[in-house]
């Protein structure tokens, strides 16, 4: 972006608000201003004068899911959403909260210590509220919460022409029509920028254990962990196998002390050795790949096989239904996408990434979708954003 264009705009909207940093480097591409709005008003005025200038522009929280989707074909600044933070209204009669998107997790968090109830989000601390939401990366816990969107009672969502929009509100039964919500989930930030969003909560677990089960092989692994995920008290199951991990199943259960003691009896875990959830959601590899394929319990044994033959270690959950493939760096990644690809035939869907290097994505179908989704995708950018202002080629559009 010109420094014309940034002055302009810092005019426009007040210095304060858009600065001007250090280039950052951004998906290929080099980015040095940063829009900041402090409240919903400024951050639509902002998005009116961004699109009316013909800038490009990626919603930016934490910077946790920075390499999901497409490379963007252009960005020429930030919307951080840093000045939109703070749980807002805390309802513990009703376990339901209205929070700003710049909020971080672990802020809420804390927030909801006292009250008896807890988030259910699988996703760090340190991300944001709007950056969680809007990844929508399924974590192990997403076995007991459900899927970030069913976490979301509504939005307030500001769109690429700057028009504060609100769908749903902080009861459940107040949605007509269609449930826009479910559509900003996992947009990656392409259709509009979360604001705010009322939650619903879920009451706090008396009682938390994390155990693991070591596993003659993968094919043990596997129907150790689809029977253990059948019980009410399950929130995480998974099972490994694969480079650096050896086979096993690891479970936590989350419920009532007598819930747990159940399962405990029931599935036979008695001689279980204590866990850790962190075997179920290691760190993205520095420099690697990580893909996530789309299987069916019956079908994650020979996807797992596929992976871990080409150096893959896997993570594999029944319940989510998909297995997650992590390739170091000095795997070739032409290699790494192969056996993904070839693993797909054995699941029930296209590979996903979900990390990797820019040169390595670049050119490449990292999204993971249908080619029914990807021209629904394309339809719905073309008439939220027409004028491609919030992340265009996120989408894969015009590929």
């Amino acid at each position: 972006m010109s420094s014309g264009s940034v002055s302009s705009l810092g005019a426009a909207l007040g210095s304060e608000w858009v600065r001007l940093h250090a280039p950052v480097a951004f998906e290929g591409q080099s980015v040095a201003a940063t829009f900041a709005p402090p409240d919903a008003d400024h951050l639509c005025e902002g998005m009116r004068a961004i699109e009316a200038a013909g800038l490009a522009a990626v919603v930016r929280g934490a910077g946790l899911h920075a390499g999901l989707g497409a490379l963007p074909v252009r960005t020429d600044l930030f919307v951080s959403t840093e000045g939109l933070a703070g749980v807002r209204e805390l309802e513990s009669a009703e376990g339901v909260c209205r929070v700003g998107a710049g909020t971080t997790l672990g802020d809420l968090r804390s927030a909801l210590e006292a009250t008896g109830w807890e988030l259910p989000l699988d996703a760090p601390d340190a991300a944001t509220l709007g950056g969680a939401l809007a990844a929508a990366v399924p974590g192990p816990r997403s076995h007991g919460f459900g899927p970030a969107r069913d976490a979301v009672l509504g939005l307030d969502v500001v769109l690429a022409d700057g028009e504060h929009t609100r769908c749903g509100g902080r009861v459940v039964k107040n949605v007509t029509g269609y449930d826009l919500a479910k559509l900003y989930v996992g947009s990656l930030g392409t259709l509009g920028v979360i604001e705010s969003a009322w939650l619903r909560l879920r009451p706090r677990p008396e009682q938390v254990r994390t155990l693991r089960l070591d596993a003659p092989d993968a094919d043990a692994a596997a129907e150790r962990a689809l029977a253990i995920g059948r019980h009410v008290a399950v929130r995480a199951c998974g099972w490994t196998a694969g480079a650096g991990m050896p086979p096993s199943a690891t479970v936590e259960l989350a419920s009532d002390a007598a819930s747990v003691g159940d399962a405990i009896d029931r599935l036979g875990l008695d001689a279980a050795s204590p866990g850790a959830l962190e075997a179920l959601a290691p760190a993205l590899p520095a420099g690697g790949l990580r893909l996530r394929i789309p299987a069916l319990p019956s079908q994650q044994v020979g996807v797992v096989k596929t992976l871990s033959g080409a150096g893959a270690a896997c993570i594999a959950f029944p319940g989510l239904r998909f297995v997650l493939a992590d390739f170091e760096a000095d795997v070739a990644f032409d290699a790494g996408f192969a056996a993904g690809a070839e693993a797909a035939r054995h699941g029930c869907g296209p590979p996903r990434c979900e990390a990797a290097p820019v040169d390595a994505r670049r050119g490449r179908d990292v999204l993971g979708m249908t080619p029914i989704e990807a021209k629904l995708a394309h339809l719905l950018k073309a008439q939220f954003d027409p004028h491609g202002t919030l992340a265009p080629g996120r989408l894969g559009e015009g590929a």
